[in-house]
């Protein structure tokens, strides 16, 4: 909205046209996206992440998620929630029939995070599996990257 809501307005799902404002996303799958609110007197500043498109994996306990760290996924965030707090997690990254087992640092809130480089020798496009199989979670994702893979929706 490009104002603060009249009490006639603040329970309601949608307003009329002239009173809210459109913002139209174009992100590819995994793809963040930054936005920052401004007020008119710019004394409040609330920025923000987005992903529109998730790639992500839930089991009961925990949820697995890929994000494109670049645009042609070269670099590809990995983040973990749900895990055992304060404990080293092991995953296993798999990229093009190249394995390359990890270890996730878990922190105290349960969540991890870890970056994968997905490429591979010799090749120029693949797809990244990224798994967790542990009896707390059972998990994967996978994520095209290199040429031609970014496809925004």
């Amino acid at each position: 909205m490009e104002q603060k809501p009249r009490p006639d307005q603040e329970d309601k799902d949608s307003l009329d046209e002239e009173d809210e404002v459109e913002v139209e996303i174009q992100a590819a799958r995994g793809e963040p996206v930054r936005f920052i609110l401004i007020s008119a007197d710019h004394k409040l500043v609330i920025p923000g992440t987005v992903v529109p498109y998730p790639i992500e994996s839930k089991n009961v306990t925990c949820r697995l998620e890929a994000r494109l760290g670049l645009r042609d996924a070269e670099g590809v965030l990995v983040y973990a929630e749900g895990l055992p707090p304060n404990t080293e997690v092991p995953f296993l990254s798999v990229s093009e029939g190249e394995s390359h087992p990890g270890k996730f640092a878990v922190q105290s809130d349960g969540r991890a995070r870890t970056i994968q480089l997905p490429y591979v020798a010799g090749k120029t496009s693949g797809i990244l599996k990224v798994s967790v199989d542990t009896k707390e979670c059972s998990a994967s994702v996978e994520i095209p990257w290199g040429k031609g893979s970014y496809h925004p929706l």
